[in-house]
């Protein structure tokens, strides 16, 4: 009795399995595995940065996958089914090639592939800088109307990001637009940070990410031509000086109350820093428009700044010394030294000392006798000369004893 149970269980065990089998071998014949690549790529995104480094570039790019899924689980896929990560542990600054990891979160789906293998990431120093805060306006307002000196509010912010590029930045320009109101503006805008060129800088986090602008508008009563006085703080290089000074327009209208405007003969541009400065400085400036006043029409004002060295002279006594000597011959001069004359700017006699001259004569191809020859003078680049004390130098060549 128990024999013949044990026998009719195994037997019925083994009809089960026969089943499964032939149930899975059915399942898979309707619905097969299929191997392709997925059509949408799929974007990579950077994890576990190393503290104090940040991508240069958040954008890296995408990868393509090849899957192998059951056929109807391809028409349910989706972009967001998938995830491409590259692990940045332990990763210092510089450029590396690392390997994207793709996993999908449908269990269904296996990664066979990725293209490409790796992806370049570069990786640099998080640094941060605050940059002041200059509001543009591009257009006017209503005719009969204009605007007086911007605010903005935080005058400074904060930017953050790669160093290479957080260190281009010299300011944040927010364009504002009055599309010819009539009533003051005060709203909030985003900041575009900018280099040195007024080109603007992406992949920085300003902070605070918007700042409040106001502009008054008022109503023109009066008008006044004045003239425009460039302000200057600091001062240039040493053996530098500011030759000249341009302001374009020279000449601007103010409208306003006519007893403010009476007493008006110019107005003075925001402060312009020349410190350190060595060469031609261009700046787009703002106008100090005087209270109860506002100009006549909207105007870019720049100020060309003319930097030069200032010129210098110098007489420098150096020993004059020969080349080319013909073999068994000495030389005898009656006047072994020269007095340089050098002309030049008064930064680069700064650098000078008096070993960067040399005196020298050429002796070459010349036998026993005398001569009257010109030394030809060596002398650093920036500097001419402009006289040679004596011109000409008495040299004997005589055999030696």
């Amino acid at each position: 009795m128990l024999s013949s149970l044990t026998k009719n269980l195994g037997l019925l065990f083994l009809a089960l399995g026969l089943a499964l089998v032939v149930w899975v071998i059915a399942a898979n014949e309707q619905n097969p595995d299929r191997t392709d690549f997925y059509p949408s790529p799929v974007p990579v995104r950077a994890t576990n940065v190393p503290e104090g480094l940040v991508v240069y570039d958040a954008n890296l790019g995408s990868v393509t996958v090849k899957i192998r899924a059951p056929t109807h689980v391809w028409g349910a896929l989706f972009p967001g089914n998938f995830q491409a990560v590259v692990d940045l542990t332990g990763l210092g600054p510089g450029t590396h090639e690392v390997g994207p990891k793709v996993t999908s979160t449908d269990r269904r789906v296996r990664i066979l592939e990725v293209t490409p293998m790796r992806v370049s990431v570069r990786l640099e120093r998080l640094r941060q800088k605050e940059v002041p805060v200059r509001p543009r306006v591009l257009d006017s307002p209503a005719s009969g109307y204009s605007y007086g000196q911007p605010q903005v509010s935080p005058a400074q912010i904060k930017v953050t990001g790669p160093a290479s590029l957080v260190d281009q930045t010299t300011e944040a320009l927010v364009n504002v637009r009055l599309d010819g109101t009539k009533v003051s503006l005060k709203a909030y805008y985003q900041p575009l940070v900018v280099n040195a060129r007024g080109e603007e800088i992406k992949g920085l986090e300003p902070s605070p990410s918007s700042v409040l602008v106001e502009v008054p508008v008022v109503q023109l009563l009066n008008y006044k031509a004045v003239s425009v006085v460039a302000t200057i703080s600091g001062t240039v290089a040493t053996g530098y000086h500011i030759s000249s000074i341009v302001v374009e327009p020279s000449v601007v209208v103010l409208g306003g109350d006519p007893k403010v405007l009476e007493g008006l003969g110019y107005v003075e541009t925001t402060l312009i820093d020349v410190s350190g400065a060595t060469q031609e400085l261009v700046r787009s400036v703002w106008l100090n428009i005087p209270k109860g006043t506002a100009l006549e029409k909207r105007q870019d004002v720049f100020v060309k700044i003319e930097v030069e060295p200032i010129p210098g002279g110098e007489i420098i006594r150096r020993p004059v010394t020969w080349k080319g000597l013909g073999k068994g011959l000495t030389v005898a001069l009656s006047n072994p030294t020269v007095d340089v004359t050098l002309a030049g700017s008064m930064a680069d006699f700064l650098r000078l000392r008096a070993s960067d001259v040399a005196a020298v004569l050429d002796l070459s191809g010349l036998g026993s006798g005398t001569y009257d020859l010109v030394p030809q003078i060596v002398v650093p680049r920036g500097f001419h000369v402009t006289a040679i004390t004596p011109e000409k130098l008495p040299v004997t060549l005589k055999p030696s004893s």
